[in-house]
């Protein structure tokens, strides 16, 4: 059997890259109902009660090393030539810049020039890409200004603290996975809008020994002039290595810019006692299961959190099949309704004849008519908001790689420097790396969710001060 060092061999990626590209077979998405919970206020309330009352500490991981100049790609594609409808978005999006945290950063030349509308947008585009002040091409997108407050603004480094600290009554710790050259700056900037406060920090770094080794055409590895092996980042799956060293029986992910204006946090902390509720109460009812094997238990178990697309495939299974299946990491995930949001959704994915949950992206679905039928019918996205537990029922930490599905990759095919090359890629932290997690999928309000993927989706509600 293959130790985790071995799905990164470089064989083992030689076989990767030859094979073909799609495997994950969808059966169904994932709905109210079939797979996804929906709760009722009382069952609400009683979630967050119970989390209340049973959590001291919880940790939150936060994946923080995406670049800011992504959410500028639109702005700045103006500089290697755009329609007039792209050019007019550029326009609309500076003359709403004053309302912005950003603008607060901007030298007051160019603020006088954005009210008074006398700068073009190239002329401001140029100054905004080379500008050595705001380094909107090299910061991490965290360090971007987000809010405005009254004495000033915050990013959403910060944003994140200070919800954390202030949003629950048990001990909260960070961690955030980021490129270290940006430490020292992003621990001075969580400092500086917590003064006073303990704050329990910790950061990583994609770990260099997980990327991916380049292949050519002929499958032959990679290298650059000086004889050294080209490598690259092998995509979000490789950070299971960060999340596997945190010691915490209760782990909150999010995405470094799902956070809100501090005037209007209160819907996402609500809604991460309601998951995290759900983690424990799935938990102690599986340990009293265990404890006490009861098949009534398990029958109900199965059916209360919708743990099978065909419930039946479960419910007559041998004691010690039950068991194998219940000693595994545990997740909730929250979902909200789909909007048109890009990104991944909930679907039953059916492997070796076997249905189970998982949180699929479109690139991981072959574009067959009928698996596209499928992804059509899907009524829910995944916002990352998760609450897991890796741990087992008896309180010994599990080892997740164990429990990562090695088959769910992507194989990536690009010219570099007029050569080309492809290299393998794994699917989201939440995808393939958790393929083999006991999941719970549960329906949470949009109000919980507010991502910034372009500048102006700071111009959103959730990222505005309360008036008055």
């Amino acid at each position: 059997m293959p130790t985790k060092d071995d799905h990164f061999s470089v064989e083992r990626q030689r076989q990767a890259v030859q094979s073909v590209n799609f495997s994950v077979e969808l059966v169904a998405p994932c709905k109210i109902g079939s797979g996804i919970l929906k709760l009722s206020p009382s069952e609400q309330s009683s979630l967050i009660d119970l989390f209340q009352a049973e959590f001291t500490k919880l940790t939150f991981f936060i994946p923080a090393s995406g670049s800011g100049s992504r959410m500028f790609e639109k702005v700045f594609s103006v500089q290697t030539g755009s329609s007039e409808n792209e050019l007019n978005w550029v326009q609309n999006w500076m003359n709403k810049l004053p309302e912005m945290a950003v603008f607060r950063s901007f030298p007051l030349e160019i603020q006088d020039g954005l009210r008074s509308n006398s700068i073009s947008v190239h002329a401001f585009v140029d100054w905004l890409i080379n500008d050595q002040h705001l380094r909107i091409q090299t910061l991490p997108k965290g360090l971007l200004p987000f809010h405005v407050y009254p004495d000033g603004v915050k990013n959403a480094f910060q944003e994140h603290v200070l919800q954390g600290i202030a949003g629950f009554q048990c001990q909260v710790d960070f961690h955030f996975t980021i490129q270290s050259v940006f430490e020292q700056e992003i621990l001075e900037s969580i400092q500086h809008a917590c003064p006073g406060e303990t704050v329990k920090l910790s950061f990583s770094e994609q770990l260099e020994s997980t990327n991916s080794v380049e292949f050519d055409e002929g499958f032959q590895l990679m290298h650059d002039d000086e004889g050294k092996l080209l490598t690259r980042p092998s995509g979000h799956g490789v950070l299971i290595t960060n999340l596997d060293v945190l010691e915490s029986e209760l782990i909150c992910i999010k995405n470094i810019d799902n956070i809100q204006h501090g005037d209007r946090k209160a819907a996402s902390i609500e809604q991460w006692q309601i998951l995290s509720g759900l983690l424990l109460d799935f938990r102690k009812r599986t340990k009293l299961l265990l404890d006490q094997f009861n098949r009534k238990e398990w029958n109900k178990l199965v059916e209360d959190f919708q743990l099978s697309f065909t419930p039946e495939d479960l419910l007559d299974l041998p004691e010690n099949e039950i068991r194998n299946l219940l000693n595994r990491p545990y997740r909730v995930c929250g979902m909200v309704k789909n909007e048109g949001q890009p990104g991944g959704g909930p679907f039953w994915v059916k492997k070796n004849g076997i249905a189970s949950k998982q949180i699929v992206e479109k690139a991981q679905i072959e574009p067959s008519k009928d698996q596209l039928a499928i992804l059509e019918e899907s009524t829910h996205f995944n916002p990352v908001m998760l609450a897991i537990c890796p741990y087992d029922l008896n309180g010994e930490k599990f080892d997740l790689h164990d429990f990562v599905d090695y088959d769910q990759f992507f194989v990536v095919n690009k010219t570099q420097q007029g050569k080309s090359i492809r290299y393998v890629e794994r699917p989201g932290l939440w995808n393939g790396s958790m393929a083999k997690w006991n999941t719970v999928f549960v329906e949470i309000p949009s109000e919980a969710f507010s991502p910034v993927k372009t500048v102006t989706d700071l111009l959103n509600e959730a990222h505005q001060p309360i008036s008055g």
